[in-house]
């Protein structure tokens, strides 16, 4: 998984700050896992290099304008979204979406995003495509059992991921 591009979200109003969590990760590797058990806000890591290949296969299209490439085919946008993949969530996301362990949150993504949650999602790719490393946008999502789920998200590439240039 070092190949992975880490995508960190906290669900909360509280503001976590990224790069602390990082140094802490790569300074204290044993610690890190119960820091993140720990931490008393949703934390969710996410994989996205699936979504970065997809992404970086539209730049080799040469397409200008990626708003437009996702509405005329809104089957890239579910396939960019069936390629995230779970890394680690801790206690509190699992509370969050009702999910009752680490297990079920991957299989069920489907129920998590889904319908208007796209719209938001596809958002969230536009900027990431122009390139833009942080985003703490307002987002719906869904529980398990189906209830809308509207929350602030703060999303960022940790600096060790970052493609060079950005």
């Amino acid at each position: 998984m070092a190949s992975e591009r880490y995508i960190y979200k906290t669900v909360n109003r509280h503001n976590i700050c990224l790069e602390v969590i990082n140094v802490f990760r790569q300074s204290f590797p044993a610690d890190y896992t119960q820091f993140f058990a720990l931490t008393p806000v949703p934390l969710w890591a996410k994989g996205f290099s699936g979504v970065e290949r997809l992404v970086k296969e539209t730049h080799i299209l040469v397409i200008e304008n990626f708003c437009t490439f996702i509405s005329s085919f809104p089957q890239f946008l579910l396939r960019c979204m069936q390629e995230i993949c779970t890394i680690n969530a801790n206690q509190q996301t699992l509370t969050l979406f009702g999910a009752q362990d680490k297990a079920q949150l991957p299989i069920c993504l489907g129920d998590v995003f889904h319908g208007e949650t796209r719209g938001s999602f596809a958002g969230q790719l536009i900027e990431f495509w122009q390139g833009s490393i942080t985003l703490t946008p307002k987002v719906l999502s869904y529980r398990l059992g189906g209830d809308a789920l509207n929350i602030h998200v703060q999303s960022a590439i940790l600096p060790r991921y970052l493609p060079i240039g950005i």
